[in-house]
């Protein structure tokens, strides 16, 4: 692996081209979408349209990146979290089923030979190895699930303080009263 990191000497190598085209892209879509976020009236709405698209770009940008060898299938895990602090348990918990579903069928699509993802960084893409891909969809869906478990909790606990924390000025209003 030490050895494969070498062989990319500087940032305009044109192996790394692709990413470079693929991140100016995602900056073209994300800043009108950031300058027309104040004239939205359904922050749920564009929220979710938002995870859709969250759900491409982060599995194109896997197949991008070697698919089933990419380092970045982590970034699913940072939209669930993400997902969570917005939809709750119950928007984690889809956005994992949805990131389970979008990952295993860049997997399955690499291991039937029907796509052929992009070499990264001058690392063959390996084919053809059961275990492999079984253990890449079992482990990250397995991570994708307790991320979303845990993040879904701690959204909730969240929304929990800060009622309370929004209550205590009336309860003191209350009790000064009494």
């Amino acid at each position: 692996m030490r050895r494969s990191l070498r062989r990319v000497r500087d940032i305009s190598e044109p192996v790394l081209t692709p990413l470079y085209v693929y991140a100016a892209v995602l900056f073209s879509v994300t800043l009108p979408s950031a300058l027309v976020l104040r004239g939205i009236h359904r922050h749920e709405l564009f929220a979710a349209a938002q995870f859709l698209f969250d759900v491409l770009a982060v599995t194109f940008l896997i197949y991008l990146t070697g698919g089933v060898a990419s380092p970045f299938a982590f970034l699913y895990m940072a939209v669930i979290i993400a997902t969570a602090v917005l939809f709750q348990r119950r928007g984690s918990l889809l956005a994992a089923a949805a990131y389970t579903i979008a990952y295993g069928a860049l997997l399955d699509l690499q291991y039937f030979g029907w796509v052929h993802p992009v070499p990264f960084m001058g690392r063959p893409v390996p084919s053809g190895s059961n275990s492999l891909y079984f253990y890449a969809l079992t482990v990250t869906t397995a991570a994708f699930f307790l991320v979303a478990f845990v993040s879904g909790y701690l959204a909730k606990e969240l929304e929990k303080s800060t009622r309370l924390s929004a209550q205590k000025p009336q309860n003191l209003r209350r009790l000064e009263s009494f």
